[in-house]
């Protein structure tokens, strides 16, 4: 097993050795669309992730901390990933 810190590492690992590797599909679909990889699903149910954002209620009213987290929920709301409030 071998993790890495970063997506961008992971073609030239793949491709010097037998190893597989698990990332989310748009990433996966990503590194394979230059046609050196195969994107399949895996044979088992993964687990569900969810994705929170906290912040400090003194940020509640910043409106630059304001813009990042409606920008980071539109970016989610383009995922395959439910939403929850």
């Amino acid at each position: 097993m071998l993790r890495l810190p970063a997506f961008a590492a992971v073609p030239s690992v793949i491709a010097a050795s037998d190893l597989v590797v698990t990332l989310p599909r748009r990433v996966a679909e990503t590194l394979a669309g230059r046609g050196e990889f195969v994107v399949l699903a895996p044979p088992f149910a993964l687990p569900v992730v969810t994705v929170l954002l906290a912040w400090h209620r003194r940020n509640d009213a910043d409106p630059t901390h304001a813009w990042l987290r409606a920008t980071i929920e539109r970016v989610l709301a383009r995922t395959p990933m439910r939403t929850r409030r």
